[in-house]
């Protein structure tokens, strides 16, 4: 583990993506979308989801089809079920605020749940975030994440170098950004089982993503 001086750093933008896949198609849903809506728009209400913010997609095709609801006040969330699966989408999470969030998140999967019988067959995370390194040149961060061998495949001196590492059901990228000035781009994808729960799926992305930090040496709020 690196033990030099961190490097500080800010988080411009992220974003978290959670995603269900139903074990069968809540085909029934699409064919009288008045219920889910309501039954959705009644579990997610209180937590700050406004009749406004949901909008019906209604598509040839069965699959395409798809139920948002959507929440503008911060942390933005956008709650998205389909025939096939259920996601939802928060943008610049605060760890501060996870109760809160998770507390949003249990309710909306509740309601899809129990008004569809539905059960999960698997669940995914995903972490997209926009690192910007306040002091040292992002190229140094990753420097030591090659091999000799590596900066051998092109001549002359490297500019930037990345990573894409991957092991079983976790996948991690870490890039250059070209959204903000010497920033990093970091995505973290893990599969979890059905079963999981949504507090366990947050205990280990934040494990991961503090993980991820010390691993690049790196300090600032997550």
């Amino acid at each position: 583990m690196p033990t030099s001086a961190k490097h500080k750093i800010q988080i411009p933008f992220g974003q978290i993506e959670y995603t269900g896949t139903f074990k069968e198609p809540i085909i029934g849903s699409f064919s009288a979308l008045h219920k889910p809506i309501e039954s959705l728009l009644r579990a997610l209400k209180p937590h700050g989801f406004p009749l406004d913010g949901v909008e019906v997609r209604r598509k040839e095709k069965l699959v395409e089809c798809a139920v948002e609801l959507r929440r503008t006040t911060p942390p933005p969330i956008t709650f998205k079920v389909t025939p096939a699966r259920l996601s939802i989408t928060i943008d610049n999470a605060d760890w501060s605020e996870k109760d809160a969030l998770l507390g949003a998140m249990n309710a909306g999967v509740g309601a899809v749940k129990t008004h569809e019988h539905a059960e999960f067959e698997s669940q995914l995370m995903v972490l997209a975030m926009h690192v910007q390194i306040l002091e040292t040149p992002r190229k140094d961060i990753t420097e030591p994440l090659l091999s000799d061998i590596a900066y051998q495949l092109l001549a002359g001196e490297s500019e930037f170098q990345g990573v894409v590492l991957t092991r079983k059901g976790v996948s991690v990228v870490i890039d250059a950004s070209n959204a903000y000035a010497n920033s990093l781009f970091v995505r973290l994808v893990r599969e979890h089982k059905a079963d999981t729960t949504l507090v366990q799926i947050a205990e280990q992305l934040y494990g991961d993503e503090v993980h991820i930090f010390e691993v690049l040496n790196l300090a600032g709020d997550l």
